[in-house]
């Protein structure tokens, strides 16, 4: 591996030290305009390289850490937003879970849209019934998304059940 890389070094010193590398108006046999497009001498390539590849690597450093930052910010939205819905701890971790899981764009986005949230469980009780667990445990995973999904896009019915379940028992 070591060796691969002076190689390449070694090949990009190589070009960058050749006449060919040199503008067309300087050279033997050439007018100069009064300044140097290029001096081999001033310049050394391993310096330069050594330079680019510190400024490339920063800049895709900032660009990764920017990515990672919006991502938790929109992920602090999304709890945020879990918070005020009437769910249970281990419903938000549930929910919570799932979003990280599957790496929505906008999480807070699968509290609005019913058909996303759908798509979501869907895809989160086919990975569940497919892995190992008691036939009990799976129910009440699915029991449970199925209850975040009441609380979350109809309010009402878990208030107008909860109604009529104290009404009915008198």
């Amino acid at each position: 591996m070591e060796n691969a890389v002076i190689f390449l070094f070694n090949s990009f010193y190589d070009v960058l030290t050749s006449p060919v590398f040199l503008p067309r108006c300087q050279g033997p046999g050439k007018p100069s305009f009064g300044f140097d497009f290029y001096t081999v001498a001033k310049v050394d390539p391993k310096i330069v390289l050594t330079v680019l590849g510190g400024i490339t690597t920063l800049a895709l450093l900032i660009i990764y850490g920017t990515y990672r930052y919006q991502r938790w910010c929109k992920f602090k939205e999304f709890e945020n937003e879990m918070k005020s819905l009437d769910l249970n701890p281990d419903q938000e971790g549930t929910l919570g879970d799932m979003v990280r899981r599957y790496q929505i764009g906008e999480p807070v986005q699968i509290l609005y849209s019913p058909k996303l949230f759908d798509d979501l469980a869907t895809a989160e009780m086919r990975r569940i019934l497919g892995s190992q667990g008691s036939v009990e445990t799976k129910q009440k995973f699915i029991d449970a998304i199925y209850d975040i999904r009441t609380k979350t896009y109809h309010p009402d019915w878990t208030a107008a059940m909860s109604t009529e379940n104290s009404s009915f028992g008198r």
